[in-house]
């Protein structure tokens, strides 16, 4: 039981109120037949190492020791029943599941084991997972209990799955035991969901639903010779550059165990003459070797004269991440014996709405070019018609902020000219005019555009493009950085003043005073959307720092975070851009049959047969250049293409 307990529960009219508002109410409410609903949840077998711990979610469903014991299956108000062996499959079988719903608390788990296992793919997918985090974000924790007890429906059955660990064949009174565990977990599942339909946005419940079905019905295939070359190459280049560091060692896990440990590493880098970056930490407060990739005085080692020092910077950071072997092999996983790659993103995985990764997969940081991207393929006679948004948070940020120069700015550019809204401020920056032809030049240009208008100041920008989080590690000196801080806040004085703004309704936020700014509503710790749902920041309050300055806290889930004008700004933007997105996926999906198979973050991937991907990609264009009647002079723009594979 979480935090959550400290909140009074809840009522159905009483989260319809809440959760609605007084100022929604054309937003259209989801309405399901309940009747149709079959809720469904699935006990598993589990042991120390065979266990989603230590798994992803596909590769344990997937696995040769998949057993399911039992399923909770509970349709429309009917009691559940717990079934398992041959009576749950004649059940699930017995469904008419191209007219009923499947209802989980965590579907991507339960609806993997039922499309994988039982061959069940429902009309529509159904997770209160998912519309937690949607209504409850900043609030509480997504899980069944704490969600249970904030809607005052009861608590989960406490230390009754703990004994099943390991154990492939239940007793009867282990079988009893967890049945009814699994029935309890189906009826909370059940009564939660019926006082969030209530206010639950259709068109976010249908976002629910194709986000779970990438996951659960997928349709992409793995290349699998060619994630296998390249999990090659990537433990070929790490053994390599071991070698090269260790002068010649021929044991690899002996030279790795040397870079991996911290007073050998520092050792190495004093051999060189270079005195080891050190920080104080922020849980122990003392000071510490300052050695990851997020050390700016480390990875500037990067950019040394002495290539045994590069080489060294270079080892540290391969030995320290496994990331690239780690999710090839997962590819490897997931496509073995010709599977579907299944995407699992988290809907509302951040605080803004937009997705977040699963599976231990990281399906939305695929390098563009790179080769496990470039190993997904569309299925045999389709294509991957892919559409980028571009620029969607400037050109939200420069609407919202009515920074109409750079809005106008946005609308000029094209893909013929020489120069773009990025070139132009890189001109600016350089006092000389820059094309898209002086490449790091522009680059700078972009990260400026895209990064600055969330007030960040000299200092951040300077570690943001040493560290490369937006793009190539660049190094550029601190007084070139307030130069270019101050120019940009010159040049985009109304984005500055839009900073200002979302400080006053911070204010408005703490004192419970009611707002409006175009498509935005504000009251008592909350934002509401357009589409219906709400920035929430529960527990905001304003204190008085050491400088005299104001400074602003919410409650992220019982921990005090802060927010600032600027950091607000930034959630609004990243809000509404996710909406502009979310609109457009529901669009192509519901308006016009494509398929959708991923999205990552402001781009959206169909699947199509072969003769019909030009068409999609020009329906795309068209839907993602459009802008949403609540922004109608909102100016769009998207570019892409289509190919076997996942390439544009």
């Amino acid at each position: 039981m979480g935090w959550g307990n400290t909140f009074k529960q809840r009522t159905v009219v009483d989260v319809a109120t809440e959760v609605r508002g007084p100022h929604l109410a054309k937003v259209p409410m989801a309405k399901i037949n309940l009747a149709k609903v079959v809720t469904v949840d699935f006990e598993t077998y589990f042991d120390v190492d065979y266990t989603l711990r230590k798994m992803n979610t596909s590769t344990y469903v997937r696995h040769e020791q998949f057993k399911a014991h039992m399923a909770g299956v509970k349709i429309g108000n009917r009691p559940a029943k717990v079934l398992s062996g041959k009576k749950l499959y004649d059940a699930l079988k017995a469904i008419d599941w191209t007219t009923h719903y499947l209802l989980c608390h965590n579907t991507a788990f339960d609806g993997l084991i039922l499309s994988h296992h039982f061959g069940v793919v429902p009309h529509m997918y159904l997770d209160t997972l998912s519309m937690a985090r949607g209504l409850h974000s900043n609030d509480i924790g997504a899980g069944l209990d704490e969600v249970a007890h904030y809607y005052g429906v009861g608590n989960k059955i406490p230390d009754v799955l703990g004994a099943s660990k390991g154990v492939r064949d239940l007793d009867k009174a282990l079988y009893d035991k967890m049945a009814e565990y699994c029935a309890e977990d189906v009826r909370l599942t059940f009564e939660i969901f019926k006082q969030m339909l209530v206010c639950f946005p259709a068109s976010e419940l249908r976002l629910v639903h194709h986000t779970i079905s990438m996951f659960c019905d997928p349709i992409l295939k793995v290349d699998i010779p060619r994630v296998e070359k390249e999990l090659a190459r990537e433990i070929k280049a790490k053994e390599d550059l071991l070698v090269s560091v260790s002068g010649g060692e021929t044991d690899l896990e002996k030279a790795r165990k040397v870079i991996a440990s911290n007073e050998s590493f520092a050792d190495l880098l004093r051999a060189e003459g270079i005195t080891p970056p050190t920080k104080i930490s922020p849980t122990t407060r003392k000071e510490v070797y300052a050695f990851a990739k997020t050390d700016l005085d480390f990875t500037s080692l990067s950019e040394h004269p002495s290539e045994r020092v590069r080489n060294l910077v270079d080892a540290r950071l391969a030995v320290k991440s496994t990331i690239g072997e780690t999710r090839a092999g997962r590819f490897l996983e997931a496509g073995k014996n010709g599977w579907s790659l299944p995407v699992l993103l988290n809907y509302y995985g951040a605080h803004t709405g937009r997705w977040s990764a699963g599976n231990k997969m990281n399906m939305q940081n695929l390098p563009r070019g790179g080769e496990l991207r470039l190993s997904i393929l569309a299925p045999r006679g389709s294509r991957l018609v892919v559409a980028d948004s571009g620029q969607i948070e400037a050109r939200v940020n420069a609407w919202v902020s009515e920074q109409t120069d750079l809005l106008d700015a946005f609308a000029a550019q094209s893909d013929t000219s020489p120069t773009d809204v990025y070139t132009k401020f890189a001109s600016t920056i350089y006092g000389r005019e820059i094309t898209k032809a002086d490449k790091l030049e522009r680059f700078i240009g972009k990260v400026c555009v895209l990064g600055l208008g969330y007030s960040m100041g000299p200092a951040k920008l300077q570690t943001t493009l040493a560290l490369g989080t937006m793009g190539p590690p660049v190094f550029l000196e601190l007084d070139m950085c307030k130069k270019i801080v101050n120019l940009y806040r010159r040049m985009n004085f109304k984005i500055v003043a839009f900073w200002k703004r979302c400080e006053a309704m911070l204010d408005d936020m703490i004192t419970g005073t009611e707002g409006a700014y175009k498509c935005l509503r504000w009251e008592k710790e909350c934002i509401w959307l357009p589409n219906g749902m709400r920035l929430k920041y529960p527990g905001l309050r304003c204190d008085v720092g050491e400088n005299g300055f104001k400074e602003y806290s919410y409650l992220r889930k019982g921990i005090r975070v802060k927010v600032y004008g600027g950091l607000l700004c930034e959630n609004i933007v990243q809000a509404l851009a996710r909406i502009i997105i979310g609109d457009q996926f529901l669009e192509l999906a519901d308006g016009h049959n494509y398929r959708i198979a991923t999205t990552t973050h402001d781009e959206l991937v169909a699947c199509t047969k072969t003769a019909t991907a030009k068409k999609c990609f020009n329906t795309m264009i068209k839907v993602m250049t459009t802008p949403p009647d609540w922004c109608r002079d909102l100016v769009l723009s998207a570019e892409g293409g289509w190919a076997e594979n996942y390439s544009k």
